[in-house]
Parts: C-alpha cells; structure tokens; sequence
C-alpha cells in the first residue's frame, strides 16, 4: 500500500516482507529473508542469514548483517551495508555509498557518482558509470573504475587498480602493499599524460601493468 509501513518477520523461518509504496522499515530475522522496500525512502535491516535485499526507487537505507547477502539499492540515492559475510551489492541506480564491511564482498555502483568502500577482506570493486570514488580498504583488493573520471584507493594490502577503457582521466593510488595498476587494458594504451598514478615506484613493489 502507500502508507509508510513497519515490517518485522517472525521469529523463526524465512520471511518475504514486500514493503510498497510509502516510506517503510523493515526487520528481518536470523533466517535467508527476500525483503522489497517498493517506492519510498525505506530502511531495510535484513538480520542475519544469507538474505535479498531490495531498495527499489527512493532513497534506501539498507543493511545485511551477518550472511551473504546479496543487495540491489535499486533508483535513488542509496546507503548500503554489507556487514559480515561474503556480500554482492549493486548500488543501482543513482549517487550511492556502499560499505562492503567484512568479508570478502562484490560491490558495483553502477550508474552516477557513487562512493565504494571495500573494507576488510578481498572484495571486487566496479564503478560502473560516473565519477567514482572507489577505497579497497583492507585486504588485497580488485578494483576497476569502468567509465567516467575515477578516483581508485587501493589502500592496505596488494592490489589491483584499472582506471578503465573509456580515455578519461582517472587517479589510481595504491597505498600499503604490492599493487598493480592498469588503464586501457594493456600496456601501449598507457599515456602519463592522462592518469595519475601514485607509489607506482616504492620500496613495496608496486608495477604497472
């Protein structure tokens, strides 16, 4: 319906909780939940469990806990939390901020300006579209920038930064570990001139490739 609705599952088994229209907030249970906010600024906290989450237009806030979960922001302007466990989480459409938190998680912005946090563990990291600002954090990371102007951060660990394919300017800095950084795909692309590559010679063992 359009109201602005409270969802809880119950205490045991799997819950499906389709939120509709309306501002709405929803709590899932320890179980593997499918949860739906509809239209509407929502706030989806999904509980532990392997769970799906799904924002859908507006601007959602939602968060996995502990599981693997698996989280679509959907249209609007999104904040998304992993937690715990080994996540896959597409921000949509929209200027998202997702945090992979811990484990090993597959993030993608997707469309518009997003802002990616890898956190701890061995995430992959997509920009997609827009400018992106994309920080591995802890753990050794992939992280690509896709289209647009990109800022990269591989941060601690040893990881692996690609500006993209598409001839925009991107910033790739590798920070604490061994890293490796690519732009076009393959080495006779490069051109200094159009990328800015930090600790690329350091006592760590950062390399273009």
């Amino acid at each position: 319906d359009a109201g602005n609705d409270t969802l809880i599952a119950g205490w045991m088994g799997a819950a499906n909780l389709f939120g509709g229209d309306g501002d709405d907030t929803m709590y899932g249970n320890n179980d593997a939940n499918v949860m739906g906010g509809g239209a509407g600024n929502d706030y989806i906290s999904a509980g532990s469990g392997d769970d799906t989450v799904y924002g859908d237009a507006g601007n959602d806030r939602l968060y996995g806990s502990y599981g693997n979960d698996r989280m679509f922001g959907g249209d609007g302007d999104d904040d998304i939390h992993g937690g715990s466990g080994n996540d896959y989480i597409r921000g949509g459409a929209g200027v998202d901020v997702v945090y992979g938190e811990y484990g090993n998680d597959t993030l993608y912005g997707d469309a518009d300006t997003d802002v990616i946090y890898g956190g701890a563990g061995a995430d992959l990291i997509r920009g997609g579209d827009g400018r992106d600002y994309l920080y591995g954090q802890d753990g050794n990371d992939s992280i690509y920038g896709d289209d647009g102007y990109d800022y990269l951060f591989g941060q601690n660990g040893d990881d692996y930064l690609n500006g993209g394919h598409d001839g925009y300017f991107d910033y790739l800095s590798g920070g604490a570990g061994a890293d490796r950084f690519e732009k076009h795909g393959s080495f006779w692309w490069f051109n200094e001139e159009y990328d800015n590559y930090r600790d690329v010679i350091g006592s760590q063992g950062d390399r273009i490739v």
